[in-house]
């Protein structure tokens, strides 16, 4: 078979990524120590299922054709769990579960755990492989041959999935990193700044850029989207500069300020209403006027 790359969360306290560990089970399956058998969850790992005691052999007679049932030995019960054979463990398919490309990962977490998985829970796998089969959602099974890199998922996330153009930027300002920047601000919403930060770990940054100073290293906008960021462990904040904004329109920022007495800091409401309506709505800057 032609090996090909694949992408696969592992997690940490799972057996080591590699050919002897591969295999796979349903979602949230308890592996056994070498990760080839799955605990059964019809019988949670007993080898017994006593919600339909009654043989199926003898249909609970106890007799077999004259002779003693030889599945139940004569009782006419059977508490055997039948998805196990009594055993409490199922063997796994051989290969593990995976996804083809970087946005199918994401969007399994999506649809199965509801957004991305925290960095300290285990790691995001790229690797070559061979397909060897299908699982229960009818992503790929695959035996690894080759492991490319290995990412949490905040890397994983920055280098797979964030991409230029899931930024809204009408006015096509240079985009400047404002890692650093703070909007002075202290009021933060800290379930709001989580929900953001699981939507970026998944999607990288969405919508309009943070607006800033660069000489004050202060953004106008963004207070939660800076604290989210960080949680996120994004690499980069995209932003633009007030000053080019004011530019685009063919405006000049500071002689505006001196002319009207405003600090740029200080006055930002009078500051911004120099700008379209249609700019300040863009760039998330309208709740401020």
């Amino acid at each position: 078979m032609q090996n090909n790359v694949f992408f696969r969360w592992h997690q940490d306290d799972a057996p080591c990524f590699c050919v002897d560990h591969a295999w796979s089970a349903p979602w949230g399956s308890e592996f056994s120590a070498d990760g080839s058998t799955y605990r059964c969850p019809a019988c949670d790992g007993t080898g017994e299922d006593r919600t339909e005691p009654v043989c199926e052999r003898c249909d609970g007679t106890g007799d077999d054709d004259g002779y003693t049932c030889r599945r139940c030995d004569g009782t006419g019960e059977d508490t055997e769990c039948r998805d196990c054979d009594g055993e409490g463990w199922v063997d796994c398919d051989r290969g593990y579960s995976s996804v083809r490309s970087a946005e199918e990962l994401a969007d399994y977490f999506q649809q199965h755990a509801g957004g991305a998985p925290a960095d300290d829970h285990g790691h995001v796998v790229v690797f070559e492989g061979e397909h060897v089969g299908d699982g229960c959602d009818g992503e790929p099974l695959v035996v690894p041959t080759r492991v490319v890199e290995t990412l949490t998922w905040s890397a994983f996330a920055a280098k797979h999935l964030h991409k230029e153009d899931s930024i809204t930027n009408p006015l096509g300002c240079d985009l400047i990193d404002a890692t650093d920047y703070t909007t002075g601000q202290d009021d933060i919403e800290a379930d709001h700044v989580a929900q953001l930060a699981q939507s970026m770990r998944v999607n990288g940054w969405q919508g309009p850029p943070l607006v800033v100073l660069p000489d004050y290293a202060r953004a106008y906008t963004g207070t939660h989207r800076l604290a989210a960021a960080e949680q996120a462990g994004l690499d980069t904040v995209p932003a633009v500069d007030l000053e080019d904004l004011f530019d685009a329109h063919g405006l000049d920022l500071w002689e505006i300020c001196d002319t009207e007495g405003l600090s740029v800091l200080m006055d930002r409401p009078e500051v911004l209403t120099h700008l379209p309506a249609s700019t300040l709505a863009a760039y998330g800057l309208d709740d401020i006027c």
